[in-house]
């Protein structure tokens, strides 16, 4: 098991993962990108999809993946390839996501479809506009599939492609690992080590979801990959060069790829194409203790009544219920219910959830819950400003008294 609470080891991962990397020629922040899709395949329709992903969306979901709650805003987004840390106001993805850095193409679905179209070096794209005083190099060149597309003169994979009127994007098959390995595995064929990797990615982080410890199988569930995809991209020797500083230092092991078996990946999470739309991708019964369930379902009902498009994340391990989309305005929803009197008690995840979504971030608390009957809402906005008492149990206590001033009869 890989200690993933470590400061220490955080750090020396961070540099072992910099030292590991060439310093040019390697997308770190496009590697981050592509665990973040493998992270939320719910949230990445791939291409076919009839509704695709904003760049804010994407922006927020890399947020949340990378962003280390413990450090301050100025510094919270974790580079984990360069050993930095950067602000949360800044664009940290936004190179990423467009043709400076090139990991989007505008074509057609079918094109893109198309390993000889998608294979191709950008330089024999059909939509190239080559810049006049640059013939023969990307530089300063467009597409004519959009005229405010401009590269800096790198080339790059085609994993995402971005449509030209609606700017969502869709992304070209996550699982493809024959594909994506020339993005992931350095230009030197030296895979990335997982002894740095993981605690890298799961240090103060919300993936790591309360764990203290995690092993392959816990990195392979929770950024779905199977055992080949893994051992394309990542080296799992514990005795390789590139794991060796890291696992000598803080003395730990793990369960290699190859000794754990078929993955069985919730159907919540299955990749493939997703159509975002009111009830998708929910649970389709509810379980034996339903409660919480049907309450869940409630505050989904109304939400849907005020014409806000809403998945469940419940099971996701990422601090709330609910995400609801209306228009350009997206917000998280953590139901708590009971009985009686409801006393709100946050995990240490739901509460790093709460700080990073800010005003975003909505309780909906349900007093005197009965399934069936209407339910009764109130709607506690950006929870993470109110005074709490932190537990021993990591959990976040709010008074009843202080929540329930703050409670207003806005809804969403």
């Amino acid at each position: 098991m890989i200690p993933v609470n470590d400061a220490q080891l955080y750090a020396a991962a961070l540099i072992q993962l910099k030292s590991h990397v060439p310093a040019k020629g390697f997308r770190g922040k496009v590697v981050q990108l592509f665990l973040g899709i493998k992270r939320y395949p719910a949230d990445f329709p791939t291409i076919g999809a009839s509704i695709g992903v904003t760049t804010g969306r994407v922006e927020l979901l890399l947020d949340e993946l990378y962003s280390k709650s413990m450090r301050p805003a100025s510094s919270r987004i974790a580079s984990i390839f360069s050993n930095s840390h950067l602000s949360t106001t800044a664009n940290v993805w936004r190179n990423s996501l467009g043709l400076q850095k090139p990991a989007k193409c505008y074509a057609t679905d079918l094109e893109i479809l198309d390993p000889v179209f998608r294979m191709a070096p950008r330089l024999n794209c059909p939509h190239l506009v080559p810049a006049p005083s640059k013939q023969g190099t990307l530089e300063d060149a467009g597409c004519d599939l959009y005229a405010k597309a401009r590269y800096r003169g790198e080339d790059g994979i085609k994993m995402l492609r971005q449509d030209p009127l609606s700017r969502e994007f869709f992304v070209y098959d996550p699982t493809d690992h024959g594909y994506y390995v020339d993005l992931v595995v350095p230009a030197n064929g030296e895979r990335i080590p997982i002894a740095a990797l993981i605690p890298a990615l799961y240090f103060d982080s919300t993936v790591a979801n309360g764990r203290t410890h995690v092993d392959l199988t816990d990195f392979m569930a929770d950024f779905h990959m199977v055992a080949d995809e893994l051992t394309a991209y990542f080296d799992d020797d514990p005795a390789s060069p590139a794991n060796q500083p890291i696992v000598t230092a803080f003395a730990f092991s793990w369960t290699r790829a190859a000794n754990t078996g078929p993955l069985i990946i919730p159907p919540s999470a299955t990749v493939g194409p997703v159509v975002i739309v009111p009830a998708t991708p929910n649970p389709s019964s509810a379980p034996a203790i339903s409660n919480w369930w049907s309450a869940e379902r409630a505050v989904q009902s109304e939400l849907e009544a005020m014409n806000w498009q809403v998945t469940d994340h419940s099971t996701g391990g990422l601090g709330y219920d609910l995400f609801a989309k209306k228009q350009t305005r997206t917000i998280y929803v953590e139901v708590k219910s009971s009985v009686g009197a409801c006393s709100v008690v946050l995990t240490d995840n739901e509460m790093r959830a709460a700080r990073l979504h800010k005003s975003d971030y909505v309780l909906a608390v349900l007093d005197n819950f009965t399934p069936g009957l209407p339910p009764s809402i109130k709607w506690i906005w950006n929870p993470a400003s109110i005074p709490s008492v932190p537990r021993t149990t990591t959990n976040h206590y709010f008074g009843r008294t202080g929540l329930m001033s703050a409670s207003t009869a806005t809804t969403p």
